[in-house]
């Protein structure tokens, strides 16, 4: 994204100055990332084919290339029925809250991308073991992130938006983030899913969904408006994340910490919707960040607390 900023900096801050800088960008990536790959595996020799290799390569390369066509369908629908029902204004309503909660996701796609070359050397046993590791360590990680957010999403969009888009906002913006907490521990599966090479679980998910997904968007948008959408989009998310875990076996993994964080966020959601006074706001707020953090730290792996000192030392003096 450096490109495009240099060419107007320079001067040429026409269209077609900008896409010819954003192409030489991306080439430049190309470029590097070939070279990266060049110094761990050496290339030697002419290219050659290995037959048995293109049909399963194929087969791959298609589901992904659906999945990939299907996804930002699924991730943009929501704008243009919001558009087509309640007009651009609702749209901005929504997109604000949207763009903002989207940061969040950010830790377990950092994680999925990270665990993708793992799952694919390990053994299944291993990848197992790492699978639970990695869903209860997002849950423990992800709550507090969320439960901050819920709590300060109304406060901060006013400061931010000014009130009367702010009471719009912040319901939507609350109901996307318990679609986000639902949804993040999930992440490890998609990954898992490829690395074994069955794209295909969940293109063919993604595909069946599409259509019910569409008609109870429009229908809900149509009664209860821009937090219609908020609420579909966190039952896709929601659904999304059923099938992943059972897909990949990792259902039991997430239920003992689901079932206990699940009132965290219930709570801190009663709480950003009351409307009492601000002591009485601080200090529940305060309750119950300060139990949210304490059974998070309870859920994460050995191997984590291990390497904080603070969490091991007090995790040693408890024992």
């Amino acid at each position: 994204q450096t490109f495009p900023l240099l060419s107007v900096a320079l001067g040429h801050s026409s269209i077609a100055a900008i896409i010819a800088a954003a192409l030489a960008g991306r080439l430049m990536g190309v470029l590097v990332m070939f070279w990266l790959t060049a110094l761990r595996l050496p290339f030697t020799g002419w290219p050659a084919l290995c037959r048995a290799e293109i049909g399963p390569l194929l087969r791959f390369g298609g589901w992904v290339s659906v999945s990939g066509a299907v996804i930002p369908l699924l991730t943009i629908v929501d704008r243009l029925i919001i558009g087509s029902r309640l007009g651009a204004a609702a749209v901005t309503a929504y997109t604000v809250p949207f763009n903002l909660t989207q940061r969040f996701t950010y830790l377990p796609s950092a994680l999925n991308t990270t665990l993708f070359p793992r799952f694919s050397k390990t053994q299944a046993s291993d990848n197992k073991n790492l699978m639970n590791q990695s869903v209860t360590s997002l849950i423990a990680i992800q709550t507090p992130f969320i439960v901050i957010a819920i709590l300060l999403m109304h406060p901060f969009l006013t400061l931010w938006i000014g009130t009367p888009l702010a009471n719009k906002a912040a319901p939507v913006a609350i109901t996307l983030l318990i679609g986000i907490w639902i949804n993040g521990p999930s992440y490890p599966c998609y990954s898992y899913l490829q690395a074994i090479g069955r794209p295909d679980i969940m293109t063919k998910f993604y595909l069946v969904q599409l259509i019910p997904f569409l008609l109870f968007l429009w229908l809900i948008v149509g009664y209860l408006g821009i937090l219609g959408a908020a609420i579909a989009w966190s039952f896709r998310m929601a659904a999304d994340a059923t099938a992943w875990l059972t897909a990949s076996n990792s259902l039991a993994a997430l239920k003992k910490p689901f079932i206990v964080t699940t009132p965290l966020i219930v709570a801190s959601t009663l709480i950003a919707s009351s409307r009492i006074d601000k002591t009485s706001y601080t200090i529940l707020s305060l309750f119950i960040l300060s139990a949210t953090v304490y059974i998070c730290i309870i859920f994460l792996p050995n191997f984590i607390r291990e390497k904080v000192p603070f969490l091991k030392h007090l995790f040693v003096k408890r024992n």
